[in-house]
C-alpha cells in the first residue's frame, strides 16, 4: 500500500473520530452544567436544513438510493441464464427471490418516504422556549401559544413508536390542563428537555408498526 493511501485512510478515520468527539463535546456543553436548558434560557426550533440534513435523513438517503436502484433494475438483468431445461428451476427461483427483494425495497421506500414527509409536517413551525429565570415553558405553533408556569399544567404525555433500534419512528401527544393538545415528533429539537422536565406527565406508551401521525 502506498504512503498516500495510508495517509488518506488515516485522515478519514481520525477526521470522523474528531468530528464525532466535537459533536459530543458540543452536545454536552449545551445540555449539562451551567449551560443546561434548566439553568439558562434555550429556544428550540427545527429548520428545513436541520431536518433534511440530519444524520437520520442521511441514512435514509442511502436506503432510498439502494431501493431506487433495485426498483429500476429490470428483471432481465438477473445474473441467471437458462442454458437448458435443467436450469429452468434455478431461473424461476432467481426471479422469485428478486421479486421478494423488489417488493421489500418498494415497501421500505414507501414506508420511510411517507413517514419522513409526515414527521416534517408535524415537526416544523414549532418553537419550544425554556426560561428557567422566568419559570416558564412556551410552546409556540402557527395556531397557538401555550405558556406554562407550573409543571402541573401539562397533564399527560402519550408516546407512540414502532419500537425499533434501527429505522425508528415515534411521536408524542401532549395534553394540557386547558384542553389543548400538541404533537412533538422524535425529530423535534428540545424533545428530551420536555420529557425530562415533565417526567410526571409521561404516563402511556403505545406500539405502532406504522406510526403515522393523523
Amino acid at each position: 500500500m502506498r504512503t498516500v493511501d495510508i495517509l488518506l485512510i488515516f485522515l478519514v478515520i481520525f477526521g470522523l473520530l474528531g468530528w464525532y468527539i466535537w459533536r459530543m463535546l458540543r452536545y454536552t456543553r449545551d445540555t449539562v452544567g451551567e449551560n443546561s436548558p434548566f439553568v439558562v434560557k434555550r429556544t428550540y426550533q427545527l429548520t428545513a436544513q436541520e431536518y433534511w440534513n440530519s444524520w437520520t435523513m442521511r441514512i435514509n438517503y442511502m436506503l432510498y438510493s439502494v431501493c431506487v436502484l433495485a426498483l429500476i433494475s429490470p428483471f432481465w438483468a438477473l445474473p441467471f441464464r437458462a442454458d437448458g431445461a435443467s436450469n429452468t428451476g434455478m431461473l424461476t427461483i432467481g426471479y422469485i427471490l428478486y421479486g421478494i427483494f423488489w417488493l421489500l425495497c418498494f415497501c421500505l421506500l414507501l414506508h420511510n418516504g411517507i413517514l419522513d414527509l409526515n414527521y416534517w409536517h408535524h415537526s416544523r413551525d414549532k418553537t419550544i422556549i425554556f426560561d428557567p429565570q422566568a419559570g416558564t415553558v412556551q410552546f409556540i405553533t402557527p395556531t397557538q401559544v401555550l405558556t406554562l408556569r407550573d409543571k402541573a399544567e401539562l397533564k399527560k404525555i402519550v408516546a407512540y413508536s414502532n419500537d425499533k433500534p434501527k429505522n425508528s419512528y415515534g411521536y408524542y401527544r401532549l395534553y394540557f390542563a386547558g384542553g389543548e393538545e400538541l404533537i412533538l415528533t422524535d425529530r423535534s429539537p428540545g424533545l428530551w428537555v420536555v420529557l425530562e422536565y415533565f417526567q410526571h406527565a409521561f404516563t402511556e406508551s403505545h406500539y405502532q408498526y406504522f406510526p403515522f401521525i393523523r
